[in-house]
């Protein structure tokens, strides 16, 4: 059930995350499928809708800097203090800490590590309803496990639409992909656990050290100590590959879906069905477009579909992150 972000909705919203019910409410990075962090038996339900694995934790969203602070451990607030400030620029917005967790965090919100990633999204419908409910919400993307993540209401309400989620409509996600997710578990020595949002370049900077993306090492059956780090995820269930690695000129009359980061490279490959995401190559239009075109080219019953590549740096590293886990072959 679509609703429009009205304060009557969103109350609703609240009352039912009161209650420990599910609901879906967006954010500027994807749609999140958000309940109560602080109550284990709310947040089981998110892992249920999903069929997420108990080993890939979730992250926890809060309204403001006050609220962060209060779910981290007791014994850490001190240490992290400098760096949680020099980090604060980027809050409200698509930047993840992982840090020791206060007690009230249950161990299904961290599949049982004793860190747990935080953040406070810049959605004025997401700050509303966190301000609202006066508790965290623990908010995965709102798709099911491995799956594209939902840039659209839509998209959430066709993959859960035997559910009736109440689902807040804040329009088109303006970021597009997942939040950067930065560990301050050893402070002197902070690491990027996932790319997003957020470069790299802009931590160091925010920071004064350089700070690496530390190469994904995860295995699918092992405790993680942040999401994103699956070797396959955010895949289409049409057959993904990357344009680079295919000869077009082989591909006979099977029907094909290119999904082109530029409108030259768009012209370039005549397919059945091409989505060009920017006219110049802008980054952060092919950020905001990616999830939403795979989504509509996997509604389409193709062969293949076929995606474009670009360098890795910056929002670039973010933007291959992701298609390096949807490209299945």
């Amino acid at each position: 059930m679509i609703l429009a972000p009205t304060h009557a909705s969103i109350t609703a919203a609240k009352d039912l995350l009161a209650d420990g019910e599910v609901v879906v409410f967006p954010t500027e990075t994807v749609y999140g499928l958000g309940a109560n962090a602080l109550r284990e038996s709310a947040v089981r339900k998110i892992y249920a809708l999903k069929a997420r694995p108990a080993t890939n934790p979730v992250i926890v969203h809060v309204a403001d800097m006050l609220s962060l602070f209060e779910l981290i451990a007791s014994g850490a607030r001190k240490e992290l203090s400098l760096h949680l400030s020099k980090l604060e620029q980027f809050w409200p917005g698509p930047l993840t800490v992982v840090v020791p967790r206060a007690e009230t965090v249950p161990d299904i919100v961290t599949a049982g590590k004793p860190s747990v990633g935080l953040r406070i999204p810049n959605h004025p419908v997401a700050l509303e309803l966190l301000k609202m409910c006066k508790f965290p919400l623990a908010a995965p993307s709102a798709n099911r496990s491995n799956y594209i993540s939902p840039t659209q209401a839509e998209h959430v309400e066709k993959q859960f639409k035997d559910k009736n989620l109440l689902i807040l409509d804040g329009g088109t996600c303006e970021v597009g992909v997942e939040s950067t997710v930065i560990s301050l578990l050893t402070p002197t020595a902070p690491e990027i656990l996932r790319p997003g949002g957020i470069s790299a370049e802009q931590l160091s900077e925010a920071l004064g050290v350089q700070v690496p993306v530390k190469p994904n090492a995860a295995k699918s059956n092992a405790a993680q100590v942040s999401p994103g780090l699956m070797p396959l995820h955010y895949a289409p269930g049409t057959k993904t590959t990357f344009l680079r690695d295919i000869d077009v000129s082989t591909l006979g009359d099977k029907r094909v879906g290119l999904v082109a980061f530029s409108r030259q490279r768009g012209a370039l490959y005549p397919l059945n069905e091409v989505r060009v995401l920017s006219a110049t190559g802008d980054l952060n239009e092919v950020a905001h477009g990616l999830f939403a075109a795979l989504y509509e080219l996997d509604q389409l019953g193709l062969d293949m579909i076929l995606v474009d590549t670009c360098e890795e740096r910056g929002l670039g590293m973010a933007i291959m992150n992701r298609l390096k886990r949807a490209v299945t072959a």
